[in-house]
């Protein structure tokens, strides 16, 4: 890890998400749902860090995002 640590490269994830519009776009667009327990799926940031490492465009639109949510009080018994 040429002597980074887990929170170098977590800070360096924080900053390159903060610089792409369209990610951002869709974190907010997620939190203003103000669903309990939700998550944005893995290939959001998968993708993004492949595409980045690999001097892809970051402006390509995924195929799709996958929200993820729970809510104990609606499962049926």
């Amino acid at each position: 890890m040429d002597g980074q640590t887990e929170a170098d490269f977590e800070h360096r994830l924080i900053q390159l998400i903060r610089a792409d519009t369209l990610r951002m776009k869709a974190l907010e667009a997620v939190r203003s749902l103000q669903l309990p327990d939700c998550w944005i799926g893995a290939d959001f940031i998968r993708d993004f860090v492949w595409d980045h490492l690999h001097g892809r465009s970051s402006n390509r639109r995924s195929a799709d995002i996958d929200v993820l949510w729970f809510e104990a009080s609606i499962i049926d018994q």
